[in-house]
Parts: structure tokens; sequence; C-alpha cells
């Protein structure tokens, strides 16, 4: 997507549901900025309208939920399908099924399963809203310094003694009515 730095603002739309495709989204926009390109950032989902003409050229993110992306994203990319096509435009689909695409620890089949499910998902997308942008990328919604997120999970938690996996089973226990079992044998002490 080549568009000159002299253009309109660039617009960097997103839709998510946890929060994760608006860090994107903010990222993205940082780099932008950072090359001296002007920026709007506006989340789909909210109230606030988008007069589309006046950007030079939009990124689209959506977050990715059971083969699904955000409806929020789908209706505005529908609604603006004649608009978006005549600039410059990229979607980024935002998902865990991309981390495990990308997950060296995983088998290859496994990652060739997660990589076939987010490319049909992304086609489904532009298949429904008939958007055809010029580069669309897989994005991983997950943050990949496991080791460092579950240390700062359990310090705010009052854990240092590193009882994560316990509580992670836990707590999924109880939130689904599991019993033992269904855990693989692993329950809280």
């Amino acid at each position: 997507m080549s568009i000159h730095k002299a253009c309109k603002p660039v617009l960097v739309a997103y839709a998510t549901r946890e929060g994760q495709t608006r860090k994107i989204a903010e990222h993205v926009a940082a780099t932008l900025r950072a090359r001296n390109f002007e920026v709007d950032v506006v989340d789909v989902g909210s109230d606030e309208p988008v007069e589309l003409p006046f950007y030079c050229a939009a990124i689209l993110l959506a977050s990715l939920h059971l083969r699904k992306h955000e409806r929020e994203m789908t209706a505005f990319a529908k609604t603006n399908h004649d608009v978006l096509a005549r600039m410059p435009t990229a979607f980024l689909s935002v998902s865990l099924a991309e981390a495990g695409a990308e997950d060296s620890s995983r088998s290859p089949a496994l990652r060739a399963e997660a990589a076939t499910g987010v490319r049909e998902a992304i086609d489904a997308f532009v298949a429904e809203t008939k958007l055809h942008p010029a580069h669309v990328h897989p994005v991983e919604g997950v943050w990949r310094d496991r080791a460092a997120r579950d240390a700062r999970y359990l310090e705010a938690r009052g854990r240092p003694d590193g009882h994560l996996p316990r509580l992670r089973a836990h707590g999924l226990a109880r939130a689904r009515s599991l019993r033992r079992r269904d855990c693989g044998g692993v329950a809280a002490r």
C-alpha cells in the first residue's frame, strides 16, 4: 500500500472484543506517525461517525473468534464498500489461531490446520464484504512472551510461588462446572 506522505490522514479502524486488536491498531498508528503520517484511530463499534472521504487510505483490523470476524467490522466494510474500494486499503485479521499457526513448538500439521482456518475466515470476510484490500495479513493476537505475562499475572495476584497452571485449571473448572477429570486431572489444591 503506497501512499504519499502529503495526503489526507490515514484511517486505522478496528473492531475488538477483548482489547488486543485495539492495542495492535494503536501500534500500527504509532508506526505510521513515526513516519510522519497523520493518523486517526477509530473503533467502528463506537457511535463515533467516520467520514471516509476525508481519508486517503484505510487500515482495517478485526479480531477473529470462532472463525468469524467482529460483526461491527463486517458491517462497516459492507456499508462503506464503495468508498473503501476507491482508496488503498489493508486488512489485518487478529486471532489466537494465527498464534497457533506461528507457534514453532506445535507440529507442522497443527500449524497448517491453524493457518488454514485463519485463511478460510479471511476469505469468508472478503467474500461477505466484497472488499478486496491491497494487503491482507493475519496477525497473532496473543502475547508471545508467555513467561513474562504469567509472572506479571502471578505477581499482580500475590502468587509469586508459581501456581498459575492450577489457578487456570481451577478457574476453568469453576466457570464451566466441570468435574476434576474434565480438567485432565488437574485441580486446585
